[in-house]
């Protein structure tokens, strides 16, 4: 499939269309991002610059990501593990004990009444317990879907204590890093911006991106636009208005990425 589509690139630069132009023909691979930073690399001949920036971005996108999805394997398999024993022991261990303490004409304490009573739940009732688990997954999924309820969710990772610093870390080290390459390739700031926020996963961090663009077309500095979205760790805010001051915009986006990606990196290594 990554060969049928060269050819086809390859084809339609033959016929004398540009690189970028060639790229349009297909969304499904090419994302914005990309088309933006060819189109500057031809209008700016700089294409080869360009292509390797865009290169090394996609790779440390691509390597970042990993690195987050293997620090989370553990924790996640444990967990699933960690149900799957306790649910087996709750129907095949505990009625087994349970039945020589109740035969010996004990009188069971609290907890351990409570412990009887969620072993025959499981025991009786499992079936019943795992569709409605099932129900309750099939319905969360839909109503996700609409999109006042999506976007309440998103808020919420947003928000929601103990998972805030990521969802804000992730989402401000991907659109950081964007920003920096669209700028570094020669595309104008307020033209770069809806770019980045359109690689953001959570739809209230790209509102809130979408807002700090229309206070730069304002005249206000990048620095106070993304402050005034609450989003971005002061650190990276330093850097962006460090940036600005200097002139160096481009390097400093790409430095306050990169110290992003590592504070993250740092927060789920000991998951």
């Amino acid at each position: 499939a990554v060969k049928r589509t060269i050819l086809a690139v390859r084809a339609g630069i033959l016929e004398g269309n540009g690189l970028a132009e060639s790229l349009r023909d297909y969304p499904g691979t090419f994302s914005p991002l990309y088309l933006s930073t060819v189109q500057a690399g031809e209008r700016t001949g700089h294409l080869d610059m360009v292509l390797a920036k865009l290169a090394d971005y996609t790779e440390s996108q691509q390597v970042f990501r990993q690195q987050i999805q293997l620090a989370l394997i553990y924790p996640v398999l444990l967990v699933v593990l960690s149900l799957t024993i306790v649910t087996g022991l709750m129907i095949f261990v505990v009625p087994e004990i349970l039945s020589v303490i109740v035969d010996a004409g004990q009188t069971l304490p609290l907890p351990t009444q409570v412990l009887v009573g969620i072993s025959e739940l499981l025991t009786q009732q499992g079936h019943w317990l795992a569709i409605a688990i099932a129900l309750l997954s099939v319905t969360g999924t839909w109503l996700l879907r609409r999109p006042d309820i999506n976007r309440r969710w998103h808020r919420l990772l947003l928000n929601l204590w103990g998972i805030k610093r990521f969802s804000r870390g992730s989402n401000a080290a991907r659109y950081t890093s964007t920003l920096a390459i669209l700028i570094q390739s020669g595309i104008p700031l307020h033209d770069a911006m809806p770019i980045a926020s359109a690689v953001c996963s959570n739809r209230v961090f790209q509102a809130a991106t979408e807002t700090a663009r229309t206070a730069v077309q304002e005249g206000r500095s990048l620095y106070r636009a993304l402050e005034e979205t609450t989003f971005f760790p002061p650190m990276l805010l330093q850097l962006v208005a460090s940036g600005e001051q200097s002139g160096n915009l481009g390097d400093m986006l790409t430095r306050a990425a990169a110290s992003q990606e590592s504070d993250l990196q740092q927060r789920v290594r000991p998951l």
